[in-house]
Protein backbone atom coordinates (compact mmCIF):
# COMPACT_ATOMS: atom_id res chain seq x y z
CA UNK A 1 0.00 0.00 0.00
CA UNK A 2 2.85 2.33 0.89
CA UNK A 3 4.27 1.85 -2.56
CA UNK A 4 0.95 2.86 -4.61
CA UNK A 5 2.81 5.89 -5.60
CA UNK A 6 5.84 4.12 -7.31
CA UNK A 7 3.72 1.84 -8.53
CA UNK A 8 1.55 3.75 -10.26
CA UNK A 9 4.02 5.97 -11.70
CA UNK A 10 5.84 2.20 -12.97
CA UNK A 11 2.32 1.86 -14.91
CA UNK A 12 2.28 3.66 -18.54
CA UNK A 13 5.71 1.85 -19.48
CA UNK A 14 4.67 -2.09 -18.36
CA UNK A 15 1.50 -0.91 -20.51
CA UNK A 16 3.56 -0.65 -23.45
CA UNK A 17 5.37 -4.04 -23.17
CA UNK A 18 1.84 -5.85 -22.60
CA UNK A 19 0.51 -4.35 -25.06
CA UNK A 20 3.76 -5.27 -27.38
CA UNK A 21 3.80 -8.90 -25.96
CA UNK A 22 -0.33 -9.27 -26.82
CA UNK A 23 0.85 -8.35 -30.23
CA UNK A 24 3.66 -10.20 -30.58
CA UNK A 25 1.44 -13.03 -28.72
CA UNK A 26 -1.34 -12.65 -31.61
CA UNK A 27 0.65 -12.52 -34.74
CA UNK A 28 3.75 -14.21 -34.34
CA UNK A 29 2.21 -17.24 -31.70
CA UNK A 30 -0.83 -17.84 -32.80
CA UNK A 31 -2.33 -19.58 -29.84
CA UNK A 32 -5.72 -21.24 -29.69
CA UNK A 33 -6.35 -19.06 -26.43
CA UNK A 34 -5.27 -15.66 -25.20
CA UNK A 35 -6.06 -15.56 -21.19
CA UNK A 36 -5.03 -12.68 -19.25
CA UNK A 37 -4.85 -12.98 -14.86
CA UNK A 38 -4.46 -10.14 -13.55
CA UNK A 39 -4.36 -8.96 -9.63
CA UNK A 40 -4.92 -5.43 -8.30
CA UNK A 41 -3.18 -2.58 -9.69
CA UNK A 42 -2.51 -5.05 -12.56
CA UNK A 43 -6.01 -5.16 -13.74
CA UNK A 44 -5.65 -1.09 -14.50
CA UNK A 45 -2.79 -2.44 -16.36
CA UNK A 46 -4.36 -4.82 -18.02
CA UNK A 47 -7.07 -2.62 -18.95
CA UNK A 48 -5.35 0.20 -20.02
CA UNK A 49 -3.09 -1.79 -22.57
CA UNK A 50 -6.94 -3.74 -23.52
CA UNK A 51 -7.76 0.14 -24.79
CA UNK A 52 -4.99 1.29 -26.59
CA UNK A 53 -5.18 -2.16 -28.84
CA UNK A 54 -8.77 -1.41 -29.05
CA UNK A 55 -8.02 2.46 -30.26
CA UNK A 56 -5.39 0.78 -32.73
CA UNK A 57 -7.21 0.30 -35.71
CA UNK A 58 -4.38 -2.19 -36.34
CA UNK A 59 -4.94 -4.29 -33.74
CA UNK A 60 -8.46 -3.94 -32.92
CA UNK A 61 -9.96 -7.47 -34.22
CA UNK A 62 -7.06 -9.37 -31.64
CA UNK A 63 -9.42 -11.23 -29.60
CA UNK A 64 -8.96 -12.80 -25.69
CA UNK A 65 -10.98 -15.79 -24.71
CA UNK A 66 -10.91 -14.75 -20.89
CA UNK A 67 -9.29 -11.68 -18.61
CA UNK A 68 -9.64 -12.76 -14.77
CA UNK A 69 -9.36 -9.87 -12.40
CA UNK A 70 -8.42 -10.46 -9.01
CA UNK A 71 -9.14 -7.90 -6.33
CA UNK A 72 -9.01 -5.18 -8.94
CA UNK A 73 -7.69 -1.82 -8.00
CA UNK A 74 -9.48 0.64 -10.77
CA UNK A 75 -10.81 4.28 -9.89
CA UNK A 76 -14.49 3.70 -10.76
CA UNK A 77 -15.13 6.68 -12.35
CA UNK A 78 -11.58 5.51 -15.03
CA UNK A 79 -13.25 2.54 -15.29
CA UNK A 80 -16.77 3.57 -16.35
CA UNK A 81 -15.20 6.49 -18.66
CA UNK A 82 -12.04 4.52 -20.47
CA UNK A 83 -12.12 1.03 -20.39
CA UNK A 84 -15.74 -0.36 -21.29
CA UNK A 85 -15.49 -0.12 -24.59
CA UNK A 86 -11.61 -2.20 -24.53
CA UNK A 87 -13.17 -4.85 -22.76
CA UNK A 88 -16.40 -5.20 -24.85
CA UNK A 89 -14.96 -5.15 -28.07
CA UNK A 90 -11.73 -7.52 -27.41
CA UNK A 91 -13.09 -9.93 -24.64
CA UNK A 92 -14.99 -12.76 -24.96
CA UNK A 93 -15.43 -13.19 -21.33
CA UNK A 94 -14.82 -11.51 -17.76
CA UNK A 95 -14.19 -13.02 -14.64
CA UNK A 96 -14.10 -11.01 -11.28
CA UNK A 97 -12.68 -12.14 -7.71
CA UNK A 98 -13.99 -9.52 -5.37
CA UNK A 99 -13.79 -9.37 -1.47
CA UNK A 100 -16.47 -6.74 0.70
CA UNK A 101 -13.91 -6.21 3.01
CA UNK A 102 -10.57 -6.24 1.57
CA UNK A 103 -8.69 -3.35 3.56
CA UNK A 104 -6.08 -2.91 1.31
CA UNK A 105 -8.70 -1.72 -1.17
CA UNK A 106 -9.83 0.40 1.57
CA UNK A 107 -6.83 1.88 2.58
CA UNK A 108 -6.47 2.63 -0.98
CA UNK A 109 -9.46 4.84 -0.97
CA UNK A 110 -8.35 6.76 2.47
CA UNK A 111 -5.06 7.43 1.47
CA UNK A 112 -5.20 8.05 -2.21
CA UNK A 113 -8.48 8.83 -3.06
CA UNK A 114 -9.01 6.14 -5.10
CA UNK A 115 -12.44 4.69 -5.29
CA UNK A 116 -11.79 1.39 -6.33
CA UNK A 117 -14.49 -0.96 -8.57
CA UNK A 118 -12.98 -3.82 -6.01
CA UNK A 119 -14.90 -2.07 -3.05
CA UNK A 120 -18.76 -2.15 -2.82
CA UNK A 121 -20.43 1.43 -3.62
CA UNK A 122 -21.22 1.61 -0.25
CA UNK A 123 -19.16 0.27 2.54
CA UNK A 124 -20.41 -0.55 6.05
CA UNK A 125 -18.27 -2.76 8.74
CA UNK A 126 -21.69 -4.95 8.35
CA UNK A 127 -20.69 -5.92 4.93
CA UNK A 128 -22.44 -9.21 3.60
CA UNK A 129 -23.93 -10.91 0.66
CA UNK A 130 -26.76 -8.20 0.30
CA UNK A 131 -23.92 -5.33 0.31
CA UNK A 132 -21.84 -6.92 -2.40
CA UNK A 133 -24.85 -6.81 -4.75
CA UNK A 134 -23.32 -3.54 -5.46
CA UNK A 135 -20.99 -5.08 -7.35
CA UNK A 136 -23.41 -5.80 -10.18
CA UNK A 137 -22.73 -2.55 -11.87
CA UNK A 138 -20.09 -3.83 -13.70
CA UNK A 139 -23.15 -5.91 -15.28
CA UNK A 140 -24.49 -2.83 -16.59
CA UNK A 141 -21.26 -1.83 -17.86
CA UNK A 142 -19.70 -4.74 -19.73
CA UNK A 143 -23.46 -6.76 -20.04
CA UNK A 144 -23.25 -10.44 -21.03
CA UNK A 145 -19.68 -11.09 -20.11
CA UNK A 146 -18.96 -11.05 -16.59
CA UNK A 147 -18.93 -13.58 -14.04
CA UNK A 148 -18.74 -12.17 -10.56
CA UNK A 149 -17.17 -14.51 -8.06
CA UNK A 150 -17.10 -13.58 -4.17
CA UNK A 151 -14.65 -14.59 -1.63
CA UNK A 152 -15.91 -12.76 1.17
CA UNK A 153 -15.90 -16.36 2.33
CA UNK A 154 -12.11 -16.00 3.67
CA UNK A 155 -11.33 -15.06 7.28
CA UNK A 156 -7.76 -14.10 6.63
CA UNK A 157 -7.14 -10.68 8.64
CA UNK A 158 -6.24 -7.42 7.44
CA UNK A 159 -3.57 -7.76 3.98
CA UNK A 160 -4.23 -11.29 3.83
CA UNK A 161 -7.58 -10.63 2.57
CA UNK A 162 -5.75 -8.40 -0.70
CA UNK A 163 -3.75 -11.68 -1.31
CA UNK A 164 -6.94 -13.95 -2.09
CA UNK A 165 -5.55 -15.13 -4.95
CA UNK A 166 -3.57 -17.33 -2.26
CA UNK A 167 -6.63 -18.97 -0.88
CA UNK A 168 -6.62 -22.72 -1.86
CA UNK A 169 -10.11 -22.33 -3.01
CA UNK A 170 -9.88 -19.40 -5.45
CA UNK A 171 -6.80 -21.31 -6.40
CA UNK A 172 -9.14 -24.52 -7.60
CA UNK A 173 -11.48 -22.02 -9.28
CA UNK A 174 -8.69 -20.24 -11.03
CA UNK A 175 -7.35 -24.37 -12.48
CA UNK A 176 -11.00 -25.52 -13.80
CA UNK A 177 -11.86 -22.32 -15.04
CA UNK A 178 -7.96 -21.95 -17.15
CA UNK A 179 -6.92 -25.89 -17.75
CA UNK A 180 -10.51 -26.89 -18.57
CA UNK A 181 -12.24 -23.54 -19.47
CA UNK A 182 -15.15 -24.92 -17.23
CA UNK A 183 -17.93 -22.51 -17.06
CA UNK A 184 -18.87 -20.93 -13.61
CA UNK A 185 -21.91 -23.29 -13.56
CA UNK A 186 -20.05 -26.25 -13.72
CA UNK A 187 -17.39 -25.16 -11.29
CA UNK A 188 -17.99 -25.46 -7.72
CA UNK A 189 -19.58 -22.48 -7.03
CA UNK A 190 -22.95 -21.41 -5.59
CA UNK A 191 -24.94 -18.87 -7.76
CA UNK A 192 -26.72 -16.42 -5.58
CA UNK A 193 -29.84 -16.30 -5.42
CA UNK A 194 -30.64 -13.22 -3.47
CA UNK A 195 -31.75 -11.09 -6.03
CA UNK A 196 -35.52 -11.68 -8.71
CA UNK A 197 -33.65 -11.03 -11.71
CA UNK A 198 -30.87 -13.45 -12.56
CA UNK A 199 -27.11 -12.74 -12.38
CA UNK A 200 -24.00 -14.20 -13.00
CA UNK A 201 -22.68 -13.56 -9.46
CA UNK A 202 -21.21 -16.57 -7.85
CA UNK A 203 -19.99 -17.59 -4.22
CA UNK A 204 -17.02 -20.09 -3.20
CA UNK A 205 -18.42 -21.67 -0.32
CA UNK A 206 -16.55 -21.71 3.14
Amino acid sequence: VLAYTRDVQQVPQSTQHLVSLLETINNEVKPEKIIIIAHSLGCRLACLALQELYENPSTRNLKLDHVVFLAPNIDREEFNQNFKSGLQALVKRLTIYVASDDNVLLLGKLLYNVDSIGLPEQFSPDTNLDEIQTFLYYEKQVPGKIDLVDVSFSKKDFLRKHRLFLERPVMEDLFWLIHDDYPAAKRHLLKYQGTHNPTDYWVIPP
